[in-house]
């Protein structure tokens, strides 16, 4: 498997391990707990991150 493909399983892998995460954090922050808010942006901004890095991998090659 060559490393584009390791790297585009990596990213939906991310995608889908970080949603229920946002789900929970945001229903903690609408708790009370707003200092969960930080880490309700910070996951999806990695994983847009991560994917505009595959394509800009992608482009180079």
């Amino acid at each position: 498997m060559d490393i584009e493909k390791k790297a585009e399983i990596a990213g939906r892998v991310l995608i889908w391990v970080s949603a229920p995460f946002i789900i929970i954090l945001d229903t903690l922050a609408g708790m009370g707990m707003l200092w969960i808010w930080p880490l309700v942006f910070v996951l999806p901004v990695l994983a847009v991150l991560h994917i505009a890095a595959l394509f800009r991998k992608r482009r180079d090659v």
